[in-house]
């Protein structure tokens, strides 16, 4: 759709600040996705890896323990035979499993396993196993235990749960998990997932069931159950972050649930159209566990490129591209005569390393001072936007939207 006129713009812009956040409801589950579906899996806590065929494995805490499926597409899955990890020795329960490709071509699984040190209540630490098949593991024993920050008020024993982890540009890992059963902290391995140094800080206050990922050097995303008393375990929250380790929560939830149910363990893996495919366990009591999956809106994976528009129209542009050189530019609305959208610049520099940006669509700006944005997100609606330069007599540029449409 192509749209001239800024003020048929601005109205564009607001509107879809409503229609973005239209949510898909599903019985008493409800989320911000399209075809939200149950993948017919019974279990919680489910991890999906991408193998090297193109293919997709799941694994997660089923019936029957830790078990796994198969899927050609994500979204119809099978079942594999047998478990894939189970207690031994003083390991009396096993959980939360996160399986990712070592350097070496193998299997990691990190996992959490509880060691009971008397009859009734347990320590839950981090253990490794390793395969070369991704179905049989062989433990390698503990990688992580308990310090102080990690004890349960409640309990006064060490609880670490729910790990899940990136690969980061050195080849390191970061692993995310649930510290003192309310927040998520992070640790970061040098060799494959053996050894853990932790980051320090809480990355998420009251929250829980973390999953990261990595869309660009500048570009980490976090989902996460909510753990607040008022409504714990009722909604699945999004975060933000340009460094992996400070998380800018969003507002809304990205799933919510009423009734009986409960909603936990969100994962993402990239699925077609740069879209991200989202997987959430749903729980009814004590005897109802099913894991559902829905596509995300396409800007909860907008590269680091993407340009965005808040709601008191601040316009930041990351990425510019003049004459080969490159700069980031913030600006904001002013006033203007003839009641046009106009934007002045507030801030900008020059990018020293374009080295991050060379793969994705930025933004351009030609001898005439004409700027083009291919992608600028308002809410999680994406729209393209041509501005013309203007220079004032005092020599002052400001920027006036000439043409706008919605990204299909």
């Amino acid at each position: 759709m192509k749209v001239i006129g800024s003020f048929f713009f601005l109205s564009m812009f607001l509107g879809a600040l409503t229609a973005w956040n239209t949510p898909f409801a599903y019985g008493d589950v409800t989320a911000n996705c399209d075809n939200l579906t149950n993948t017919g899996l019974p279990g919680v806590s489910v991890d999906v890896l991408k193998l090297p065929d193109g293919t997709y494995r799941a694994y997660y805490m089923g019936m029957g323990g830790m078990v796994s499926a198969r899927s050609n597409d994500g979204i119809v899955w099978t079942q594999e035979t047998g478990q894939r990890m189970g207690p031994g020795g003083a390991i009396v329960s096993v959980s939360n499993p996160w399986v990712f490709i070592t350097k070496d071509n193998r299997y990691r699984m990190i996992y959490e396993g509880h060691a009971t040190p008397g009859n009734t209540t347990s320590n839950a630490y981090f253990y490794s196993a390793v395969s070369t098949d991704g179905l049989n593991f062989s433990n390698e024993g503990q990688v992580m235990s308990g310090i102080a920050e990690d004890v349960m008020s409640q309990t006064g024993f060490y609880f670490l749960s729910v790990p899940d982890g990136i690969r980061l540009s050195d080849n390191s890992l970061r692993m995310y998990y649930v510290s003192d059963g309310l927040d998520t902290r992070s640790a970061v391995s040098k060799d494959d997932g053996l050894t853990w140094t932790r980051d320090g800080g809480t990355r998420v206050y009251n929250g829980v069931d973390p999953m990261v990922a990595r869309l660009s050097p500048e570009r980490y995303v976090m989902f996460y159950t909510d753990f607040a008393l008022q409504t714990r375990t009722r909604q699945l929250f999004f975060a933000n972050s340009t460094d992996g380790l400070n998380f800018t929560v969003q507002s809304q939830p990205v799933v919510s649930a009423t009734g009986q149910n409960t909603v936990v363990d969100p994962f993402v893996i990239m699925a077609a159209g740069n879209r991200m495919r989202l997987y959430f366990s749903v729980m009814t009591g004590q005897t109802s566990q099913s894991i559902y999956t829905c596509l995300l809106p396409a800007s909860y994976s907008a590269d680091n490129c993407a340009s965005t528009l808040s709601a008191d129209l601040k316009l930041h542009v990351p990425v510019v591209d003049y004459a080969g050189a490159f700069y980031r530019a913030d600006f904001a609305q002013s006033p203007s005569q003839d009641g046009s959208l106009t934007f002045t610049i507030t801030s900008a520099g020059a990018i020293a390393d374009a080295a991050p940006y060379a793969t994705c669509g930025h933004c351009t700006l030609d001898a005439s001072l004409k700027l083009y944005i291919p992608v600028v997100y308002y809410g999680n609606t994406s729209y393209r936007a041509t501005l013309q330069g203007i220079i004032s007599s005092a020599g002052t540029p400001s920027f006036k939207v000439s043409d706008a449409g919605v990204n299909q």
